[in-house]
């Protein structure tokens, strides 16, 4: 048998304590940096097709059934997290295939 007693048992619970704790104030350090950074994103535009509201669709990925007569329209970041049409990664995958491309 196993040297286990109230006091090992008392002193391993008092760790796993003291590890989550630590761990949920680096959590909400890290949730902190990241909801500055939505903030600040928040304002950005993306351009997006007026028909569909995506940026996928303007960037010829994912064409709505529209967009041959299309147009584009700009649109806050904000306000497509609101729409929930796309993953944010479209909103930005434009440009930086413009920036490689060039």
């Amino acid at each position: 048998m196993s040297d286990i007693t109230k006091e090992t048992v008392a002193a391993a619970h008092a760790a796993c304590v003291d590890e989550a704790e630590a761990f949920h104030e680096e959590s909400q350090v890290v949730l902190a940096k990241h909801f500055n950074t939505l903030a600040e994103l928040s304002a950005d535009t993306v351009t997006v097709c007026d028909k569909c509201l995506t940026a996928s669709c303007w960037w010829g990925e994912l064409m709505c059934e529209e967009a041959q007569n299309a147009g584009t329209v700009e649109m806050t970041v904000e306000e497509l997290t609101k729409l929930h049409r796309e993953h944010p990664s479209h909103w930005y995958h434009g440009e930086l295939k413009e920036a490689r491309d060039q």
